[in-house]
């Protein structure tokens, strides 16, 4: 798998190859255009467009992708929240419904990063207003429901988690978590909540 930095000395290589070359050994640009081509469509299928986490690292073990106007998500967020082992475990994608969604994102997103505990920041999370607007976070927001989409989900929250002995021994609690009822939830437009 190609890296960024790779893909970018590859384009400075092409950038060379065809001022040089412009009549010469014509056969060798379409080839190398093919293979420079097929390198960056796979940077971007596996490094751009895998879901981006708000809190948490990408790669936990558990994965829970919430809507902040949606109770089901904040619901199942403040039950992961009262289990100190899970919350170690998850990290959190935004899913943004509407411009109130990305602007408490944005702010939530903030609060973390000035060291706000999550618990804090999350009661909070309806307390934001205002109109600024961030196109990282609809960048992200739009990653992760594309993400969603393609593993067949509509509506949030959506609980994941990559290995299947992730509470380890305390199973007896938590897994209820893990079979809440997927009917009570939001689509991914503005009005679809139940």
């Amino acid at each position: 798998m190609p890296c960024p930095s790779c893909i970018t000395v590859a384009a400075l290589l092409g950038f060379i190859f065809f001022i040089h070359f412009h009549n010469k050994q014509m056969p060798l640009k379409p080839v190398w255009t093919f293979c420079f081509l097929l390198a960056l469509f796979s940077i971007f299928k596996t490094g751009i467009l895998n879901p981006k986490p708000i809190y948490g690292s990408s790669d936990a073990p558990v994965k829970l992708f919430i809507s902040p106007g949606c109770s089901a998500c904040l619901e199942m967020l403040g039950d992961i929240q009262q289990n100190t082992y899970l919350l170690s475990k998850t990290a959190i994608f935004p899913v943004a419904k509407n411009n109130s969604d990305v602007i408490k994102l944005l702010k939530f997103r903030k609060m973390i990063e000035n060291g706000t505990e999550l618990k804090d920041a999350v009661d909070r999370l309806n307390d934001f207003s205002g109109s600024d607007d961030s196109l990282f976070i609809r960048t992200i927001s739009w990653i992760n429901k594309a993400y969603l989409v393609r593993n067949g989900y509509s509506q949030v929250p959506v609980l994941m988690t990559t290995i299947s002995n992730v509470l380890g021994e305390e199973k007896t609690d938590t897994w209820d978590i893990f079979k809440k009822s997927p009917s009570k939830g939001c689509g991914f437009e503005e009005k679809e909540c139940e």
